[in-house]
């Protein structure tokens, strides 16, 4: 299964954002990162078919995309407040077709949100129901525009597990670099609308420094790019919590004006 993306150019009335894209995506997780302001969130919308593209195209396996082939959770959410998390998933199950959205509440354990008003939940809480909603019809192509933004350490850890057990095309969009070691197969590297690297994480190189706490313990680690995720994992198992991951090559992809 593969995702092409080909010469796109996208805008808005004030200019041009993504000029020239090309990009093919295969099955796996890809985050791609960049500055805000680089084109991430323009890139999702195109793909997802929000935001019309001035030129180029997009096709999955060679055929345009069709209804039901993307989930997306993008910034602006689409649940309704003044209704539960019940009523809210009847009402995207019957657009998109779905007879029973049970299967998706139990995979990511919400059945004790189901009755209470989506605008009661927490910000991790509603972002949990934004990802069931993706899931259902189980799409192609997940698309996550900064899942985990806003969210405290608990949600946001358990966002990124979620995106990890997802199947298909997952694009996961991120202006911090350390999330790409919890959740890439592969990296993409946007700025100022254009790309700048694209490739497995392994291809990066260079070291990384994983800095964690534990209590009044400060821990640094400085570690090869291909054993960062087996050294958070550890890290973890020990009581620790990790701060930080930082790593000179992609700071070095994402320049000086990265956030």
């Amino acid at each position: 299964m593969e995702l092409m993306v080909k010469d796109l150019v996208v805008g808005y009335r004030d200019g041009v954002v993504i000029d020239g894209f090309n990009a093919v995506f295969s099955e796996g997780r890809t985050v791609v990162l960049g500055p805000n302001g680089s084109g991430k969130t323009t890139l999702l919308r195109a793909i997802a078919g929000v935001l019309k593209p001035l030129r180029g195209s997009i096709t999955l396996d060679g055929k345009p995309l069709g209804k039901g082939d993307v989930g997306y959770v993008s910034h602006a959410s689409g649940l309704d407040p003044n209704m539960s998390v019940r009523e809210n998933l009847e009402f995207y199950a019957e657009v998109k077709g779905v007879e029973d959205f049970r299967d998706v509440v139990d995979k990511l354990g919400i059945d004790d949100l189901l009755n209470i008003k989506v605008g009661k939940l927490s910000n991790g809480q509603r972002r949990l129901v934004e990802i069931a909603v993706a899931m259902l019809g189980k799409p192609r192509i997940y698309l996550l525009d900064e899942p985990t933004d806003g969210l405290d350490v608990f949600f946001a850890r358990r966002v990124r597990e979620i995106v990890k057990s997802l199947g298909g095309i997952v694009i996961y969009t991120s202006h911090v670099p350390s999330e790409v070691f919890e959740v890439a197969d592969s990296i993409l590297v946007l700025k100022s609308g254009r790309m700048v690297f694209y490739g497995d994480i392994a291809e990066v190189g260079g070291a990384v420094k994983v800095v964690a706490r534990r209590e009044r313990e400060t821990l640094i680690i400085e570690t090869n790019i291909d054993e960062v995720p087996r050294t958070i994992e550890d890290l973890r198992h020990r009581g620790y919590e990790v701060l930080e991951v930082r790593s000179t090559a992609i700071e070095d992809l994402l320049g000086e004006d990265h956030d």
